[in-house]
């Protein structure tokens, strides 16, 4: 399980404040960092249920950057959120790491114990961004 303050050290990352910043500005959208508490409660069920170490994601981005920076820029290409919370950048060094490391059915099974309504059709979204920006 994910220790909050390991967390909290990882939403101060340079990187990961460089990735979120970076998509935000190029989707004319800000990041959301209101209600931290509530913010980081959900990104440490996340990590835990992910089944990745909290090592695993912060090393995947700051050495890959540009990678989560292409992916979130792809995932979310038509979508054009006004806002988008602190941390998102995890999810999707997340959905990187099993898109690269993990097979189909792990990566799905991931999202349905995430409690993701449409598991399968976020699936087939994340396979054709991994295509589409060649991971």
């Amino acid at each position: 399980m994910v220790n909050v303050n390991e967390l909290e050290e990882l939403l101060d990352n340079s990187n990961l404040q460089y990735i979120e910043n970076t998509i935000a500005d190029k989707l004319n959208s800000n990041v959301y960092k209101e209600n931290l508490p509530l913010l980081i409660g959900l990104m440490k069920e996340e990590v835990d249920t992910s089944m990745l170490s909290l090592n695993i994601i912060k090393d995947f981005i700051d050495n890959h950057s540009d990678d989560v920076i292409d992916f979130g820029l792809s995932f979310l290409d038509k979508s054009k959120p006004e806002s988008l919370c602190i941390g998102f950048a995890i999810t999707y060094a997340i959905y990187i790491v099993y898109l690269k490391e993990k097979d189909e059915k792990e990566l799905l099974q991931y999202l349905k114990q995430r409690g993701i309504p449409k598991a399968s059709k976020l699936l087939e979204k994340l396979l054709y961004v991994k295509e589409k920006i060649d991971l």
